[in-house]
């Protein structure tokens, strides 16, 4: 019987186990901004320049936890402003694609907020 490795953490108090490939490091989840727009409820993704998008291929996508938090910060800076409603952050798989990659939400809840319902 062979194990397979897994990598372990811990998102919002929630624990993730993901198999990892031997000799594999973990990746770091990437995180991108979310919120709704304030205007007509749509559901918008933030990227580095601060622009909201309705489209989440064009959101910005960081790893590094500090970086979140600065943008998060600016999220809530348009939210004060009334230009959007609830922002939040989510995390991301990001798959490469033929011309640009492609970030796909890794809960349920998110892919639907990113690409509609499943049918």
């Amino acid at each position: 019987m062979t194990l397979c490795p897994v990598f372990c953490y811990t998102v919002n108090k929630r624990k993730f186990i993901r198999p990892i490939g031997l000799g594999e490091r973990p990746a770091v989840p990437h995180r991108v901004i979310t919120a709704s727009r304030l205007s007509d409820g749509a559901v918008v993704w933030r990227d580095a320049a601060g622009v909201w998008h309705e489209d989440i291929d064009r959101a910005t996508a960081r790893d590094d936890g500090d970086a979140v938090a600065a943008m998060l910060a600016d999220a809530r800076g348009d939210e004060a402003a009334g230009r959007v409603i609830a922002p939040y952050e989510v995390e991301v798989d990001i798959t490469p694609g033929a011309t640009t990659p492609t970030i796909v939400p890794v809960r349920l809840r998110e892919r639907i907020r990113a690409r509609g319902p499943t049918i």
